[in-house]
Order: C-alpha cells, then sequence, then structure tokens
C-alpha cells in the first residue's frame, strides 16, 4: 500500500462532511457490478407480519436509505497502485453533540482560512457548502423527506447564486463595451474639432482625447491654444513676410505657426 493512501486514511479529513473508512474494490468493471446488483430492489409481497419479515423490512429501509445517501452525496473515489478505492458519506445518524461539534469545526476553520465576514467570499462560501451537505446527511438518516427537502433548497440556493454571478459578468462585460463605444465616439468628436491634430505628420496624434476629458481647466487651455494659433494665422496672412499656405506643408505651416507663437509669447 501507497504512504499516500495511509496518509490518507490516517489523516482527518478536512472536509465537514463525514466520512466513512475507505473500502478497496478491486476493478472499476467489478464495482459497476456490484452496483448494478445492489441497487435491485427485493420483491415486496403481501406477507404476514413476523419478526423475520420485519428485519428484512429494517434492512431494505437501510438498503435505500444508503442509495440516497449516495445519489445526494457521491462517495469519494482514489485509486493507488491501480486499485480503486470508495469512501462513501457516514452512515451514522448524528447526536446532539455532533452538531455542537459541527458548529465548533466551522467557526475555527472560517478563523484558520481567514474567511472574510461580510461581502463576497469563496472560503466561506465553500466552508458553508460543506456544513450544509452535512446537515442534508444528518437528516437524510433522521428523515429522507426531510433530506430531499434539503437537497432542493440547496440546489435552489446553487441555481440563484449562478443566474447572480452570470447576471454581474454580462453586467460587466456590457460596462466595458458601452465605454470603448463612449470613448471611441469622443476621438471623433475631437477629431472634428481639432482637425490639426488628425495629421499623420503629427507625432503625438491622438493625443489631445486625455487631454480633452480631464477637467474644465485644461479644455479652457486647450481653447485658449486653439485661439493663439487663430491669432498667429491671422498675423501670416497679413505681414510682410506671407507665404502662400498652398506653397507649405502641413510639417512647415505647423513649425512656422510655432515658431511665430513662440515669438509672441503665446505658446
Amino acid at each position: 500500500m501507497a504512504t499516500s493512501l495511509s496518509e490518507m486514511i490516517a489523516a482527518p479529513s478536512i472536509s465537514l462532511v463525514k466520512y466513512e473508512t475507505p473500502t478497496l474494490v478491486t476493478t472499476r468493471e467489478a464495482d459497476g457490478k456490484a452496483t448494478r446488483r445492489d441497487s435491485r430492489l427485493p420483491n415486496i409481497r403481501d406477507k404476514p407480519s413476523s419478526p423475520k419479515s420485519s428485519r428484512q423490512d429494517s434492512k431494505n429501509k437501510d438498503h435505500q436509505v444508503a442509495e440516497i445517501l449516495d445519489a445526494i452525496l457521491p462517495p469519494r473515489e482514489f485509486e493507488d497502485d491501480g486499485k480503486l478505492w470508495i469512501q462513501p458519506v457516514s452512515r451514522t445518524p448524528a447526536t446532539r453533540l455532533d452538531v455542537v461539534n459541527l458548529a465548533e469545526k466551522l467557526d475555527n476553520r472560517l478563523i484558520e482560512r481567514n474567511a472574510r465576514e461580510i461581502g463576497i467570499c469563496p472560503i466561506r462560501r465553500e466552508l458553508y457548502d460543506q456544513c450544509f451537505d452535512e446537515l442534508i446527511r444528518q437528516e437524510t438518516l433522521n428523515c429522507v423527506e426531510r433530506g430531499l427537502l434539503f437537497v432542493r433548497i440547496r440546489d435552489e440556493l446553487r441555481m440563484s447564486l449562478a443566474a447572480y454571478e452570470n447576471l454581474y459578468d454580462s453586467g460587466v462585460a456590457f460596462g466595458i463595451r458601452k465605454t470603448l463605444l463612449s470613448e471611441r465616439g469622443k476621438m471623433d468628436i475631437v477629431d472634428r474639432m481639432y482637425p490639426e491634430y488628425s495629421y499623420p505628420w503629427y507625432p503625438h496624434s491622438r493625443t489631445i482625447t486625455p487631454l480633452y476629458s480631464k477637467d474644465l481647466y485644461t479644455r479652457k487651455a486647450l481653447l485658449s491654444i486653439n485661439a493663439a494659433r487663430t491669432r498667429v494665422r491671422n498675423l501670416l496672412n497679413y505681414q510682410s513676410y506671407r507665404l502662400p499656405a498652398i506653397q507649405l506643408s502641413p510639417e512647415s505651416r505647423y513649425n512656422l505657426y510655432r515658431k511665430r507663437a513662440r515669438h509672441l509669447s503665446l505658446e
């Protein structure tokens, strides 16, 4: 027997759900045959009550409860040296002391794993799921109907949480998509307002977009710069060293504007 298997059997379970001692199954085929043979319910006929028939009914009831438990909480399966081991949940009914110990274990695990007391916490959710599964096991052994009702409650809670997660993911994706569309529309508006920043020769093309969206002071500064460029353009049109705008390339025109604006201390 491997060391990992002995350690797994000897070590206490990390889950709050109680399990039986692992049992050996030689192969998976043998396990499947045994499962099919055990799954056949006995043929119950009307017979006069007797101590023997009462014992048989009790065995059938215990077998039915075990099948329901295996369906609700599937047994653990692990392989070691080519052998299959199965560890079903415990069939022992719980006592008042077990319930108190379960509450103490839950509190200790929450503290050990640093679970959050409020807000979304996967660790707290995992531990609460284990605690709820243990309560389902205990109630199923006492009353099968109550156990099945608890299973429906558990499944409903999981479906609700899954729906909330899906809704949250959809909302985040929708917000990101709308943000990208708004940024794209903002860039188009800025390009129409300031066409000189859209020239391919301009080394800082589209850098006006983040500046335009900072605050009112930045917007006023941009407007003043635009007004300064307009004044420089007017000066170039009416000064003696006027040059035809058609003969200048966009890059030369931009450098000339900056030189004249720097000379006039407008920029």
